[in-house]
């Protein structure tokens, strides 16, 4: 008989093929559970490779049992079964070790901004697909312009209702195509969309293109993979209506995603046009200024547009949302609080993901509860606890409150969620920088380099750690290294311009930032040159100068920032104008400043009056407006503004001659924010003022080793060396002094001071 036929004989093909054909269906049953009871998906993988290997077993069987009438179990089978199903066991648990085999939800308790508690069912975080959604293409129809940015737009507020997906749209990329040299986000090349997508740690990403064929709108979509660049689904959507297209193509993105089918089934999906709005012209109107306010900083256009949106569909509530940032960052109060109430009262429109979002920014800026605002945070973390977007906004509330050890516990929740998103190990090591932590800094950011030696910034970035805690060897030797992967990066040459400066190489340090001022192409890079040359003018003492560039600064500014945070940083700079004796010009220009914004920031910038008051001898104003504004940064609980307000109480305490209340609030200042120099001198000169020279001298020498050429710090240590009649380190130190001011202003205060010192001090020298 042959073996063919003995096979026969013992019924092993139709053993085997019954065996097939139940393993199908059992995997089968397995991915209906999979799917109706949200079963981890690694559980089909189990099923279909367990019944893979035990299929020796089962051709073993077939062949000793396969036979009419009854068999005897021989050695073979009694050893090769047991063997067979240990190995297949093994095999099994070397496969799915550490794979996940539990639910793909799990139940949470949720505490809302009003103390309600209820429980909800959310996704497990390992499930999440994250995928970056570029500016689709056109056939230069000018009627589906507006779709380029639009159509992924509201393709991502549509998928922002699935907690099983995190998407981003080239307005959240567009400070990397800005520097890549595509201010628009349009017509990006697909290898930089690839790398922008893979940078971010997002492991998928979106292409497609828009065209008009009569009446129809045709939409054609390409999802990639940001590893290797191949594309793993194709799809063309046609049709009149744009938001059915919408709906159809977030529905099909899910499932390419492979979002669990029965989640899909399951999940209640909202129609985008009842998200946003049944108009379509409302909606066109909405895309184009989330285009402009995003993407071009342009909030006067964007304002026009969206009163445009909100007038055809009043309760149009993202767009009423969008109209009330829009009047805050160009100071119109009254129209932005009329826009955010009609927002709230038709937020029922919005994903949930979307209603939390507003609500943290309706809490905090409109009626100034930070408590309700973190309570949203916090629901918001609880409810979608793979949104790293929720515990970055956590971070940020924390470091508001200046609570900077919680801030890095949300940033590492951050890297919980997903391991890969790395950059977050810089973030974790700036606030360790922040706390003065100089080793947990070094090894975040070292971790972050090393993770990615081929990326300039991580390296630029453990550079400027070591400038900041007085490394600079160590600092110029990182430059180097970072400097081999892209010789002309203007980020990291501004450090060594940095580097110079310190070491008290003026006329070097400003040779370098003119030739980087010829070279500077984006708008980023242009501003980050004029602040280094702003800031050389200062230590050089040419306050004219500083006022010259600040006109082309704040002009580029503008294009890359809010109105309130351009203010911000203008009214900062025009405290400047004291130390060249114009302190009336500085009081007035910033009460002017104050006015062109919206609360509560207007008060936060009329603040900075409080120098000049002094200056002035208007103490009982400037005490009245440094209570206030402490009384607002404790109301907003923006803790990172305290070491403000303490050095605001220690300069006037010493307008007022009481030492020893400058001191203390000096320390309180240092306390709060441990690694500003000037706050460390502030406090050295509160120390000098009564005659503790040792201390002193302690917190000087200290920041000598972080900027040894700054005049400030070396005409302090002048002063003390002359009060304690140590002449020659006082002469020494004056040297230094005039050295940075060689070339100041004649009108610059501290180096009118600083020539009075070195005439009393010739004329000593002379009587010796």
């Amino acid at each position: 008989m042959s073996f063919v036929q003995n096979m026969i004989q013992r019924r092993v093909p139709h053993y085997l093929s019954a065996y097939c054909v139940g393993g199908f269906g059992l995997v089968q049953f397995v991915e209906f559970l999979e799917g109706r009871l949200q079963f981890s998906p690694n559980w089909v993988n189990l099923a279909a490779l367990g019944l893979l290997f035990l299929l020796p077993m089962v051709t073993i069987l077939a062949w000793s049992q396969g036979r009419p009438g009854k068999d005897r179990w021989g050695r073979l089978e009694k050893i090769a079964i047991p063997v067979n199903f240990v190995l297949a066991a093994a095999l099994l648990f070397f496969v799915f070790q550490g794979k996940d085999l539990g639910s793909i939800t799990t139940t949470v308790a949720v505490e809302d901004e009003h103390g309600k508690i209820s429980e909800r069912v959310v996704p497990r975080n390992i499930y999440l697909k994250r995928v970056v959604l570029y500016a689709f293409e056109n056939d230069d129809s000018a009627d589906l312009e507006w779709l380029r940015h639009g159509a992924p737009m509201m393709l991502n507020l549509d998928l922002s209702q699935d907690p099983f997906v995190d998407s981003r749209t080239t307005i959240e990329s567009i400070v990397a195509l800005r520097e890549s040299g595509y201010p628009s986000g349009l017509d990006v090349p697909r290898s930089l969309q690839r790398k922008i997508a893979r940078d971010a740690h997002f492991p998928f990403f979106l292409t497609g293109t828009v065209r008009l064929e009569g009446n129809i709108n045709i939409i054609e979509t390409e999802l990639h993979d940001s590893e290797s660049g191949k594309v793993l689904a194709q799809h063309e959507y046609r049709g009149p209506d744009i938001f059915v297209l919408i709906d159809d193509l977030s529905l099909q993105l899910r499932k390419d995603l492979d979002i669990p089918a029965g989640y899909i089934e399951q999940h209640v999906d909202v129609a985008i046009s009842e998200i946003l709005s049944e108009d379509l012209e409302a909606v066109s109107l909405f895309c184009q200024a989330s285009s402009m306010a995003g993407i071009h900083n342009e909030w006067e256009e964007t304002a026009d547009l969206l009163l445009g949106a909100v007038q055809r569909d009043p309760t149009f509530a993202l767009a009423q949302n969008l109209l009330s940032l829009s009047c805050t960052m160009i100071g119109r109060a009254a129209e932005s609080t009329t826009a955010i109430n009609a927002a709230m009262e038709h937020l029922y429109r919005l994903p949930e993901r979307v209603q939390l979002q507003i609500k943290v920014m309706y809490y905090f800026n409109v009626k100034q509860d930070a408590d309700k605002a973190m309570a949203v945070v916090e629901m918001w973390t609880q409810l979608y606890p793979q949104d790293s977007s929720a515990f970055v906004q956590k971070a940020y509330l924390h470091l508001l409150r200046n609570e900077r050890e919680t801030s890095i516990a949300a940033y590492e929740e951050v890297l919980r969620i997903d391991p890969h998103q790395y950059e977050v190990l810089m973030e974790i090591g700036d606030l360790y920088k922040a706390l003065g932590d100089f080793t947990q800094a070094e090894k975040n950011l070292r971790q972050y380099a090393e993770r990615f030696p081929s990326n300039i910034q991580a390296w630029s970035v453990l550079a400027n750690l070591y400038l900041d805690f007085g490394e600079l060897k160590r600092a110029a030797q990182t430059l180097e290294r970072a400097l081999l992967i892209e010789p002309g990066h203007i980020a990291t040459r501004l450090l060594l311009a940095d580097i110079a400066a310190k070491e008290g190489h003026f006329k070097e340090a400003d040779k370098l930032l003119v030739q980087l001022t010829t070279e500077a192409d984006t708008a980023q890079e242009q501003v980050d040159v004029l602040t280094r040359q702003m800031t050389l003018c200062r230590y050089r003492g040419q306050i004219n100068k500083v006022f010259i560039h600040l006109e082309d600064y704040l002009a580029i500014l503008q294009t890359l920032n809010t109105p309130p945070q351009v203010n911000m940083l203008h009214a900062i700079y025009l405290q400047f104008l004291m130390e060249a004796g114009k302190a009336e010009e500085a009081l007035s220009a910033i009460q002017e400043l104050a006015k062109t914004t919206t609360p509560p920031v207007d008060q936060l910038i009329d603040y900075f009056r409080f120098n000049p008051l002094i200056e002035l001898g208007r103490l009982d104003e400037a005490e009245a407006l440094i209570n206030d504004t402490g009384d607002l940064v404790q109301q907003l609980k923006v803790g990172v503004w305290d070491s403000r307000i303490s050095d605001a109480r220690s300069q006037l305490a010493i307008a007022r001659n009481d030492f020893t209340s400058a001191e203390k609030y000096s320390r309180q200042a240092v306390e709060t924010n441990p690694t500003s120099p000037r706050l460390q001198r502030q406090l050295g000169h509160t120390l000098r003022l009564q005659d503790k020279f040792d201390e002193a001298e302690q917190v000087f020498s200290k920041m000598l080793k972080i900027n040894p050429g700054n005049g400030k710090t070396n005409f302090e240590l002048a002063l003390l060396f002359f009060d304690t009649n140590d002449l020659d380190l006082a002469r020494h130190h004056l040297g230094v002094t005039m050295l940075a001011w060689q070339d100041a202003d004649s009108t610059f205060v501290p180096a009118i001071a600083a020539r009075k010192l070195q005439e009393t001090l010739t004329t000593k020298g002379n009587k010796e």
